[in-house]
Order: structure tokens, then C-alpha cells, then sequence
């Protein structure tokens, strides 16, 4: 376990050298999650920058930094969750971690937990039991993370009253942009066909010693056949369905991790808690030894967004990601697309990582066309 005093590489590799000697690497299965709390703490408050006291005041802030982790839109939580566990851990983190508990961690995670669960069976209930006319003059706000948990359970059907018909907005706004793209297409098609330049069969003769490519393209368009058939009620009972799953295979290792991150934050923003995979991720990036697509990813409204991509790298060389892609779906080789959205970050770029020489495919929504669909197959290499 590590800790990333700046997001700046130089400043962090030397910190890094310091502070992953202070702390002892253990494998999962025989980690003292309560020790590894305690080193954490001792560290941030004996060797942070700021040189801050761990105390109540840095309490308060690390339990406000964990809820919004967690719940980052202020959906799922109730405002009587976040009052019973301010009344308790407000300033007692401090004392807990200190002396190597880590309950108060799992407890709020398992609220959490229960919290998605019942948010999870309204959504599928409520989308079998009315009916959204889309005819009201009635917003919505998109970015909650600033706006107050609803006050308790009523309060929070109703709000995702809303949520739920937004959702749904958008799943038929999906369909009928893609409608319009397909019918832009088909009237390309006939058009050049009508005027002799039938470029399918240029293609071919241009090419003809690749038929495997059309194949590819068709074996996709069969994929993506899938989603496009269900109804946008089932489409977001699927994505709910799997933000459930994934919420609930994160383990103590998972729920320390976020926990630990939330105290380094409240030391200052740019101060970050890495777990062994993400420092071995950092140090491979440091190295220069990393195997991959060359780019740089990050979470927002919880998919994986293309945020920098490496000059010179397997990406940039390709060609056709762009800064602010969304990753929703990765897929090794002419395997199956593996639905990406909800995953942890690290996950995703582990995913993405792969054996030098080896194809990954890519599926995203452009920036520049959100609610479309891009298959992108890049070859991993070496990044510079």
C-alpha cells in the first residue's frame, strides 16, 4: 500500500520511494486491513506537506469525502443515513483508524449496499408498473453531486420518480438518433449506388485479399443487434442490474481502499491512496514499461472517459479515439464485448492492458455524438 503525495510525476516518484517502504505489501488474503488503516494515518498526518494533526476536524472532512465517494450524486443515500452516520463518526474516524478499526468503513458500505439494492428492485418494479408519457414541463437536475440527499425513504421514491423517466428519455433519444443515422446511411448507399459508385464493391475489388474484414464488421453488427433489440425499459433495468452486481462483488479490500482514498483527499485534493495493483500500475508507467493502447483514463458519470492520449502511442497511431470518448465496453481479440460501465477504473484500464502485438476493441460513445455507437480495434505495443 502506497500513497501518492502529487499528481505530479516527479514529486510523487520520490514520495512513492519513502512512503512504499513505510507501509508492508501483503497479498489480499493476509492483509490486516486495520494495520495497513493505521500506517496509512500515521503517515499522512507525520509526513504529509501540511503537517496536519489526523484529528475531528479531519474527521469530519474524510467521512463527508467517503459519502460522496460512494454516492457521489446524493441518490441513494437518505438524509437520515447521513445524519446517523455524522452523529457517530463525525469525529471519531480519527480515534477508529488510529487504533486499527476499520468497521465504521464496512457498516457505511453495507448501508450502501442496501441502499442500491432497494433503489435497484424500485427501478425494475416502477418500470413495469407505469407508464412515462414524457409530456410534463417538469426538470430534472443532472449534476446532484452539490444538491442534498432526499430527506428519508418517501423522499427518495420520488426523486427517482424523476431519475427513472430520465432515463428513459434518454434510452428513446438513443434510438431515434441512431434511426436517423441509419436512414442518412441508407440514403447515402442508394445514392451512390444510383450514381454507379457503389463503393461496398470498390471496396472489394480493391481489397480482395481481406474478406475476413466484412466478416468482422458483420460479426459486430450482430453484437450490437442485442441492445438495439430490447426496449429502453429493458436497457436501463440491465444497467441497474449491473450497477447492482458490481456494487456488490467490491469486497473489504474494495471498501478500504475508497475509505483510505477518502482520508488522503481530505489532506488536500491532489493527495491520493493507492492500493498494491494501482501502485504497481503507477510504477509501470513510471518505468516506461507499459504494454497497452496509450491512453489515459478516467471516471465520469460512471464510465471510463478518454482523457489524454499518448503522442506517438498505439491510440494516437490508430487514429480514431478522441479525447473525451466513453468507454463503454471492451472486448480482447474477436472475443465478446465484456460491458464496462460501473466498473472501477483500474479494472477497466487492466482490461484495456494486454500482451504486446495483441488487439483490443474498443466500444464507445464519441464525444462528438454521445448517444452513438464506435467499434475501435487497436493493437496493443509499448507506449513511449
Amino acid at each position: 500500500m502506497i500513497v501518492k503525495p502529487s499528481s505530479l510525476f516527479v514529486a510523487a516518484s520520490a514520495a512513492l520511494a519513502l512512503l512504499s517502504s513505510a507501509v508492508p505489501t501483503l497479498r489480499a488474503a493476509e492483509m490486516n486491513f486495520g494495520q495497513v488503516a493505521m500506517h496509512v494515518a500515521y503517515m499522512l498526518q507525520n509526513h504529509h506537506y501540511s503537517h496536519r494533526d489526523f484529528d475531528d476536524e479531519m474527521s469530519k472532512t474524510m467521512l463527508g469525502n467517503f459519502l460522496d465517494m460512494l454516492d457521489f450524486r446524493h441518490q441513494y443515500f437518505t438524509q437520515d443515513d447521513v445524519d446517523g452516520f455524522r452523529e457517530k463518526y463525525d469525529t471519531t474516524l480519527d480515534d477508529h483508524l488510529l487504533m486499527r478499526n476499520i468497521s465504521p468503513a464496512i457498516e457505511i458500505y453495507d448501508v450502501y449496499k442496501q441502499r442500491v439494492k432497494e433503489r435497484v428492485e424500485f427501478v425494475k418494479a416502477t418500470l413495469k408498473s407505469k407508464k412515462f408519457t414524457f409530456d410534463s414541463n417538469r426538470t430534472i437536475d443532472l449534476k446532484r453531486d452539490k444538491m442534498p440527499w432526499p430527506k428519508d425513504k418517501a423522499a427518495s421514491d420520488k426523486m427517482w420518480l424523476d431519475i427513472i423517466e430520465e432515463n428513459l428519455l434518454q434510452e428513446r433519444i438513443s434510438d431515434e438518433a441512431r434511426l436517423r443515422e441509419d436512414k442518412k446511411k441508407a440514403e447515402k448507399a442508394a445514392q451512390k449506388k444510383a450514381e454507379g459508385k457503389d463503393t461496398t464493391a470498390e471496396a472489394k475489388k480493391e481489397e480482395p485479399k481481406k474478406p475476413a474484414e466484412p466478416k468482422k464488421e458483420v460479426a459486430d453488427a450482430k453484437k450490437e443487434k442485442d441492445d438495439k433489440d430490447m426496449t429502453p425499459e429493458e436497457r436501463v433495468a440491465k444497467d441497474y442490474d449491473k450497477l447492482l452486481e458490481i456494487t456488490n462483488e467490491n469486497d473489504n479490500e474494495d471498501t478500504v481502499n475508497f475509505f483510505l482514498s477518502s482520508l488522503a483527499t481530505a489532506y488536500d485534493p491532489h493527495t491520493e491512496y493507492m492500493s498494491t495493483d494501482e501502485r504497481d500500475s503507477f510504477n509501470q508507467h513510471m518505468t516506461h514499461k507499459l504494454v497497452g493502447i496509450g491512453a489515459l483514463l478516467g471516471m465520469k458519470d460512471e464510465a471510463a472517459e478518454i482523457q489524454g492520449i499518448v503522442v506517438g502511442g498505439p491510440a494516437d497511431k490508430e487514429g480514431s479515439l478522441q479525447l473525451n470518448d466513453r468507454i463503454i465496453a471492451v472486448a480482447q481479440g474477436d472475443e465478446e464485448f465484456v460491458d464496462v460501465k460501473y466498473l472501477k477504473i483500474q479494472k477497466v484500464v487492466n482490461m484495456i492492458r494486454g500482451e504486446l502485438g495483441s488487439t483490443v476493441r474498443l466500444k464507445i460513445n464519441p464525444a462528438d455524438d454521445p448517444t452513438g455507437v464506435k467499434i475501435i480495434p487497436i493493437v496493443r505495443a509499448e507506449v513511449p
